[in-house]
């Protein structure tokens, strides 16, 4: 198991453990503190932090799976230069083959200009 792994294994970890019930206490928090109770009304400040309260998780876990699904999803460029090093190391490619596959991975990685 390398280290990238260790990562994307902890970062699953503390999005189940650790934010999913921090993000419940921030939903409950209006009920908590009484908002949304007698004396505030449809139009009060209750309804207000039950919007908010509802929609700040939501952005927060949009953002964590944003986050995860990059750990997770990887860099395929990055593998493809690491396996080309390593096959230059061993000695399965000439000086020429490995800069024009190199010149290539880098070519086709830059993102292109054209519409």
């Amino acid at each position: 198991m390398d280290s990238d792994d260790v990562l994307k294994a902890g970062l699953v970890l503390v999005a189940a453990f650790v934010l999913l019930p921090l993000l419940l206490g921030v939903m409950a928090l209006p009920m908590l503190l009484g908002f949304g109770h007698t004396g505030m009304g449809i139009g009060g400040v209750g309804v207000l932090l039950w919007l908010v309260a509802g929609l700040v998780p939501l952005v927060v876990l949009v953002g964590i799976g944003y986050l995860l699904f990059t750990a997770l999803s990887g860099d395929g460029e990055d593998r493809a230069i690491e396996e080309l090093r390593a096959a230059y190391a061993r000695g399965e490619l000439t000086d020429e083959e490995f800069e024009n596959r190199y010149e290539r991975l880098r070519r086709d990685a830059e993102p292109s200009d054209e519409r």
